[in-house]
């Protein structure tokens, strides 16, 4: 008997330790990229936002299994144990671009930061997205490209040179805006460096713009991604694993209760 309640009790503690270090890092459902269409006249698209979003695993040396160690987040102004750490990076592929604001539905910002040098793996301005096969989405004006459509890996390498790091961020109540003292620009560089926050619930994105230092450049697309599932806290999984010990416990004394 006393064989069959230890074994209980391993068994519903590795449940409990294996659920809570089963979430993923990466969620490739919200993960993908936006390119935005531009008002000025003759319209076309003015770049592409590179974004994705990972859940907080614990530890130090890679809390969101994003290849960073909550050290260097924690600089960079993140907060980190936020439950979801969400990056962007910014392709222009126009004339330039000062400045670039993304738009969520509902949740605060728990802290930004910018990520200097750091970037998604071979993101080019002639290969704006994180792309296995290399291929320039298709969805300008209306829509987003996830990993699952595209081979997208979102693999972060830091160390990069040539990346232009926003000179500020600037949250609002359901938005963050990053400004570029010195524009995105064939001139400058293309490519931005990873920016982003870390919020401990689960926005939507609702949307993503891009603009130059005049009016006539700005470019907004709908994205209309559905918000993730929340994913349960470790400390909610051990008070789980608790009441199911409970319950074991219960029905070893009715055993023994029915066997006397």
């Amino acid at each position: 008997m006393k064989r069959y309640w230890l074994t209980a009790v391993v068994a519903v503690v590795a449940l409990t330790l294996g659920s809570s270090r089963a979430k993923a890092s990466l969620d490739t459902a919200f993960s993908g990229n936006t390119q935005p269409v531009t008002s000025h006249p003759g319209g076309g698209e003015k770049g592409f936002i590179d974004f994705a979003v990972y859940t907080y695993q614990g530890g130090t040396a890679d809390p969101y299994g994003a290849g960073i160690s909550a050290a260097t987040l924690t600089t960079a102004g993140f907060h980190v144990g936020a439950a979801y750490l969400y990056l962007f990076q910014i392709v222009d592929t126009d004339t330039d671009v000062s400045q670039s604001t993304v738009n969520w539905s509902s949740g605060a910002v728990s802290g930004q930061g910018i990520l200097t040098g750091a970037g998604f793996m071979g993101v080019t301005a002639s290969n704006p997205t994180d792309s296995n096969t290399k291929a320039t989405p298709s969805n300008s004006g209306n829509s987003f490209t996830s990993p699952a459509a595209t081979g997208q890996t979102w693999t972060i390498t830091t160390g990069q040179a040539g990346l232009v790091s926003p000179t500020s961020l600037t949250p609002g109540t359901f938005s963050l805006q990053a400004s570029f003292n010195t524009n995105l620009s064939a001139a400058h560089g293309q490519v931005s460096s990873l920016w982003g926050y870390t919020s401990a619930q689960a926005p939507s994105l609702t949307s993503g713009s891009m603009q130059d230092m005049g009016t006539s450049g700005n470019g907004t697309v709908p994205g209309n991604i559905p918000s993730i599932a929340s994913v349960p806290e470790p400390s909610t999984l051990a008070l789980a694993g608790l009441g199911a010990l409970g319950l074991i416990g219960y029905g070893l004394r009715r055993r023994r209760a029915l066997g006397a």
